[in-house]
């Protein structure tokens, strides 16, 4: 890969440090733009041009959640159609048909995307579906949490069925990469270009790729400014670039970027030309939520995590996420509130139960906990008194009258149907 083509990808792919539940616990209080735009999830009356339906495309999403799990990219590589989308990439710009045909060869070859996700999600990782529905073009997606201990991103996956009735992936968006895979790909053949540009036909070719070809080289230099911390110079040459480049998405992610580096004004103005562009994408979330962390402001990363979750269709784990930030504040009563609600949803996330837990105990709500316990058992079917025990930080409450009480009824109960009862 030549220089070039990871001075791209860097501006493409992870530029965005990860949002961390250990960074909300870093985390004043002034409120943030955040994306508002809600897509309808609940379409189960989704018939597509060839008769599939939402049960079908929830079916698919569903064992793809499954495999990525079992750390088995093939059933993602298998239905992804990228041999479509390189090939539709190298007839953006007209090149030397070698050229062409080694672009379509190596990516055909050598990208493993199913690969990439299964990688990312580490050893403890968990890749989580949560929705489908029809965006207004009539795209079906598909969207995914992806966790890693404490980081958390989500991934738009557009799906489509064929005459014979499977269906496939035609491209995916990683929220934090910023840009769909398709239009990363189309960076790195753009970047391919640069010294053959003598022998270009662009009469097929939007500005914008053009200018993107032409600027390859002054792109290069604005990132080894940044890279050495000249940061202004930097700024500068991006609104250096060409007219038909400033509302290209990577180089707004990229001014985004450098204008984190000099604060305000720079940072306000570079949002707000992101947001002209791009108004209800949820990467400028992500983007925010960096500065957010950084400044400890509680209020904005409040609303930005609000702004994902309705953009997204609602996660329970972002709304974990909100409730850690009011115990922050101390709020607990709102904690409680958007927990219990969750409860109330019968969400079948563990978390949510242990963290209301964790607010009862620290209250000493001991009655409110052993009632929690109790549901745990009927809802989750898990016994949680060993994890209980074995933290050693809740002894207070486990010599209390109420939780003696408590065990007692259980043990009552659990000697009529026979089953042993932990002993703390």
């Amino acid at each position: 890969m030549t220089n070039r083509y990871f001075v791209v990808l860097c501006c493409c792919l992870g530029i965005w440090s990860a949002c961390t539940q250990e960074q909300l616990s870093k985390v004043g209080a002034n409120a943030s733009t955040a994306i508002h735009t809600q897509i309808n999830v609940a379409q189960p009356n989704i018939i597509d041009a060839n008769g599939l339906t939402y049960k079908a495309y929830k079916t698919f999403a569903q064992q793809l959640a499954i495999t990525i799990n079992e750390r088995n990219p093939d059933f993602f590589n298998q239905q992804f159609a990228l041999s479509a989308i390189v090939n539709n990439i190298v007839q953006s710009v007209q090149a030397p048909q070698n050229i062409a045909d080694n672009f379509v060869h190596n990516m055909t070859t050598a990208v493993n995307a199913g690969e990439e996700i299964v990688n990312a999600l580490g050893e403890s990782g968990q890749y989580t579906f949560l929705h489908i529905n029809q965006l207004e073009n009539k795209k079906i997606r598909a969207i995914f949490r992806l966790s890693e201990d404490s980081d958390i991103n989500y991934h738009e996956v557009y799906l489509a069925s064929t005459t014979d009735a499977d269906i496939i992936i035609t491209d995916f968006y990683i929220y934090k990469g910023g840009l769909p895979f398709s239009e990363t790909l189309k960076k790195l053949y753009l970047t391919s270009l640069v010294d053959v540009q003598d022998e270009l036909d662009y009469s097929t070719t939007s500005s914008a790729d053009k200018a993107f070809i032409e600027s390859v080289g002054l792109i290069h230099e604005i990132n080894g400014l940044y890279q050495i911390g000249d940061y202004q110079e930097a700024y500068n040459g991006i609104a250096a670039l060409p007219q038909a480049l400033q509302n290209d998405k990577m180089v707004l992610m990229l001014q985004l970027k450098v204008a984190q580096a000099l604060g305000n004004p720079q940072r306000k103005q570079a949002l707000q030309q992101f947001k002209k562009y791009y108004p209800n994408d949820p990467a400028i979330a992500f983007l925010q939520l960096d500065h957010a962390f950084a400044n400890e402001d509680y209020g904005a990363i409040l609303t930005l995590l609000d702004g994902i979750d309705l953009y997204i269709g609602g996660d329970a784990h972002l709304k974990m996420l909100q409730a850690n930030t009011y115990v922050l504040l101390q709020q607990h009563d709102i904690a409680t509130s958007i927990l219990a609600g969750l409860i109330a949803q019968k969400t079948t996330n563990e978390d949510v139960y242990w963290q209301l837990l964790q607010i009862y105990l620290k209250e000493e709500s001991y009655v409110q906990a052993t009632a929690l316990l109790t549901q745990m058992q009927n809802e989750l079917t898990i016994n949680p008194v060993p994890r209980l025990v074995s933290a050693g930080i809740y002894n207070q409450f486990l010599n209390s009258s109420i939780y003696k009480d408590w065990m007692m009824t259980q043990k009552t109960l659990n000697t009529q149907k026979n089953i042993a009862t932990p002993k703390p």
